[in-house]
Order: C-alpha cells, then structure tokens, then sequence
C-alpha cells in the first residue's frame, strides 16, 4: 500500500527532518537556546526554499510547524519569529 505524503511530511523531508522522528531533534537544535534555534530553523527554510523551488510552499508551512514547536508561545511567534521568517521568504524571493 503507497503512503501519499502531507504537504507538511514533504517539506519536513526537504528540511531534513526524518519523517515520524523529533523534528527539533532531527534539525539539531534540541536543548540550544531559543534564538539559536529560530535562526536555524530560518536557515533550514532558505537554503531548502532556494534547492526545491518546486515545493517552497510545502517547505514554508514545515518550517512554520517547527518553529511554532520551538516558540516558547504564540506570542513570542507573532513578535519575533513571524518577521524573522517573513525576512527569509523575502531572501528567497529576491
């Protein structure tokens, strides 16, 4: 039986986030501290968006799933992570 994989799984897998895994585990930024991480993350996004043009939609909404995982709230996402992540969809559009 085929798997039909989630827009989400298949950004995941263009992040390097092993399917079923920990994706902060699987990104290496488990236990690093929260700014390390977002940057990472926002790393991840732009070199991924830049290599899969195809699927950068796919790979926007993964990362967004990571980092809402990695943000201590909602609030710290609306504030910081939300323009950091709005600056690398911008990079990768330029």
């Amino acid at each position: 039986m085929n798997h039909e994989y989630t827009p989400i799984e298949i950004g995941l897998d263009a992040l390097g986030v092993v399917l079923g895994q920990d994706p902060l585990t699987e990104t290496g930024i488990n236990g690093r501290q929260l700014t390390s991480q977002v940057q990472e993350v926002n790393e991840r996004i732009e070199y991924s968006m830049l290599e899969y043009p195809e699927i950068r939609t796919e790979i926007l909404a993964a990362g967004m799933k990571v980092l809402l995982e990695v943000s201590s709230s909602l609030e710290h996402f609306r504030e910081v992570v939300l323009p950091r992540l709005d600056r690398t969809v911008d990079n990768v559009a330029a």
